[in-house]
């Protein structure tokens, strides 16, 4: 490192369950960007059931006969479902609603089913306590409906089968949904594959952008199918970067959804004045970082932060590597970074679109992951390097003496936006940096 002149500081970067250091040049370091803390934790989950938007209290909702479905999230998310549960089981019990007609729903989507422990962990004691407790399976569904842009809808037949169904979650930046959260809990998650992938496929058209949820076609669409499965009442939170609840929103699925994206807008939303050469991230640990197929949502923000021909390392353990064999197949194969735009425009393939997604950030930046479990990579799209050090000096070395850094930690919860990307659906003006 007898290149590096001056002061250095040393980062922690959250990575897995643990953390890797690295030091970066004072002198280098344009700035850090880091979501907008949180004085005082915001509304509470018992305050959001008790003050629903659009919609009715859940106990006007009930009657004690209905059989209840909870859509809840996988394992790859952070939301902390297991604190949610006993907020919505009291009031499931206050009307009426008897335990054994209550049906827990994991919104898989297309991502594998959990193990034993994995349902423990999401849901706590509830993993026990409910009887009926299933992962969503994308072979059996059935068919509800077609919306407008010609999205065939199949749902699970068990979230049809209910009277009432209310979903889970929290509200994430999504690189081409806007945001997570709100319908969808159902589509994909609890989608047959044909209906997620006519869904993703919209991807490709414009407004599919990260923040972006009014004339987004993803969204637009995921929301009109949303209506089509039955699902009436939401409760979603948003996180900081601790994945601690800060503000929780309940009721009507698209209303109460607008209203936790405008706090995400405040939240992640941070204004730069200039992309920097060399952007270090990290994914923020597990499990956000439990493999490339989620990580690669932080490259997505990161990539908003850095000058074209620049270098991203992201920190991202992928304990489970690429987390998709179709990823990992387009990815592994790909000879250039114009073959898998070519090959998915002819036909969409759910998993490959994450390759094309990686695909068109490698187009004007390199990217390195910085990963110890990572087996394989193509360095057509991505290099790996185990040591975060290494993986700086590299791009110190290739940029230059007068390279410049920015810093993201938690990438995943931080959305770079330049002053023409400030206007945003919701109203909420993004913040200045410390750039």
């Amino acid at each position: 490192m007898a290149h590096r002149c001056g002061i250095s500081v040393q980062v922690s970067l959250r990575y897995g369950t643990g953390a890797v250091k690295v030091r970066i040049p004072e002198d280098r370091l344009l700035g850090v960007l880091m979501p907008e803390p949180f004085v005082e934790h915001g509304q509470r989950v018992q305050v959001a059931l008790s003050k629903p938007i659009a919609s009715e209290p859940l106990p006007k909702l009930l009657d004690r006969k209905d059989k209840v479905a909870l859509v809840v999230s996988d394992i790859t998310r952070p939301c902390p479902t297991w604190r949610i549960l006993p907020h919505v089981m009291r009031l499931l019990k206050s009307s009426g609603v008897h335990r054994d007609n209550v049906r827990i729903l994991i919104a898989t989507g297309m991502h594998r089913g959990h193990t034993p422990a994995e349902r423990r962990r999401l849901l706590g004691r509830y993993a026990a306590s409910i009887s009926q407790v299933a992962d969503h399976r994308v072979d059996l569904v059935q068919h509800v409906g077609t919306t407008r842009r010609g999205t065939e809808v199949s749902v699970n037949p068990l979230l049809l089968d209910a009277d009432f169904a209310l979903a889970i979650g929290n509200v994430d930046v999504h690189y081409f949904a806007g945001y997570t959260g709100g319908y969808k809990a159902v589509i994909p998650g609890l989608a047959g594959r044909e209906t997620i992938e006519k869904n993703h496929s919209l991807m490709m058209l414009p407004n599919a952008e990260p923040g972006v949820i009014e004339s987004n076609p993803v969204r637009e669409d995921l929301e009109e199918a949303g209506q089509f499965t039955g699902l009436r009442y939401i409760v979603n939170v948003v996180l900081d970067e601790a994945n601690r609840t800060v503000a929780a929103f309940a009721g009507h699925p698209i209303a109460a959804h607008r209203a936790a994206a405008k706090t995400m807008d405040h939240l992640v939303k941070v204004s730069i004045k200039e992309p920097a050469d060399i952007v270090v991230a990290s994914a923020g640990g597990y499990p956000r970082d439990i493999n490339l197929y989620q990580a690669h949502k932080a490259i997505e923000n990161a990539s908003h932060a850095v000058k074209t021909g620049g270098t991203i390392i992201l920190a991202a353990e992928c304990r489970e590597g690429f987390g998709n064999s179709t990823f990992e197949d387009w990815t592994m194969t790909a000879s250039d970074l114009e073959e898998i735009g070519r090959k998915l425009s002819s036909r969409f393939i759910l998993g490959a679109h994450k390759a094309f997604a990686i695909s068109k950030i490698a187009r004007r930046a390199e990217i390195v992951i910085v990963s110890d479990r990572m087996k394989h990579a193509n360095p057509v799209l991505f290099r790996i390097c185990k040591n975060p050090e290494q993986a700086l000096d590299d791009a110190l070395r290739s940029h230059g003496p007068d390279a410049s850094i920015v810093l993201l930690p938690y990438a995943m919860n931080t959305l770079p936006t330049s002053s023409r990307q400030n206007e945003t659906t919701v109203n909420a003006p993004a913040r200045e940096s410390v750039l």
